[in-house]
């Protein structure tokens, strides 16, 4: 089924969620000087939107003790990248 200017529904689909990606906070410049320089991207975001380490376990489902382990380096699955990046507001490549 093609709307009136010719779009089918999945190119509709494509092209909103393309917009939705869009719509995600855009980092400092300072901020990702910070992260280049060697800084944690999940700890340097998450404090950028002041949030603790609770807050972000609360709106993740993650354990206190995954985000701190996260931090300090460890590695994490692609499911949990989903998590942190929705939760901080940004695209998993900001995290990764």
């Amino acid at each position: 089924m093609r709307s009136e200017d010719g779009e089918s529904l999945e190119e509709r689909v494509r092209r909103l969620e393309a917009l939705s990606q869009q719509n995600i906070s855009a980092l400092p410049a300072s901020l990702l000087s910070d992260i280049k320089s060697g800084e944690n991207p999940v700890r340097a975001i998450r404090r950028h939107r002041l949030l603790t380490q609770r807050e972000l376990s609360d709106l993740t489902g993650l354990g206190t003790n995954h985000i701190s382990s996260i931090e300090n380096g460890a590695t994490f699955t692609i499911r949990t990248a989903k998590k942190l990046a929705q939760a901080l507001e940004v695209r998993i490549d900001d995290i990764s």
